[in-house]
């Protein structure tokens, strides 16, 4: 396969700067959160649509992009009823169940909720450094799907890419969290 035109790489490079220019838009300007409040839960002011379309977009991810279609064809479609089943029974379960019960506690965090249930702050700690293990151990990997879809595409060296996408995403949310604490 041939590698890219030097137009496709000057699209390629486009795109990468335009999202780390939103970023940096959005950080320096519109109002800036006051308080810790405003900055992680919006005040509480949240609006369900675009909440949940930003939970779906945060989770999917290339590994479920490129992942998906191949378990499609490997085990067929009725895992994916399952699957879905299972979605459905979870978000009613949810629903009704938790939101309400969680809601009115006015918690920042599901590891908050494990301190007050369990009258310990180690629980809370132990919870936290374990979700922050399982979200670095996601990181690796959803990095490197892309990467490597990119370099079989393209040729692009993954050793390049996986650096590059890392700095674009880790400036975009510094710069968020720059406009968070008014600094």
């Amino acid at each position: 396969m041939a590698g890219l035109h030097w137009a496709d790489y000057l699209i390629f490079a486009f795109f990468l700067l335009a999202s780390l220019a939103i970023g940096v838009y959005h950080a320096f300007s519109g109002n800036k959160q006051r308080t810790t409040q405003e900055f992680i839960m919006a005040d509480r002011n949240l609006k369900v649509i675009p909440t949940m379309l930003s939970l779906l977009v945060s989770f999917q991810s290339a590994l479920m992009i490129l992942g998906c279609p191949a378990e499609l064809y490997s085990y067929g479609t009725q895992q994916w009823f399952g699957i879905l089943i299972g979605f459905f029974f979870a978000i009613l379960l949810a629903e009704r169940l938790f939101v309400p019960w969680i809601f009115p506690l006015k918690l920042t965090s599901i590891y908050e909720y494990l301190q007050l249930r369990y009258s310990s702050r180690l629980v809370r700690v132990v919870g936290a450094v374990l979700g922050i293990a399982c979200g670095l151990l996601y990181i690796g990997p959803a990095m490197y799907a892309p990467s490597l879809a990119l370099e079989a595409a393209t040729g692009f060296p993954t050793k390049l890419s996986i650096p590059i996408m890392a700095v674009v995403a880790t400036t975009y949310t510094a710069l968020d969290h720059k406009k968070a604490l008014g600094t």
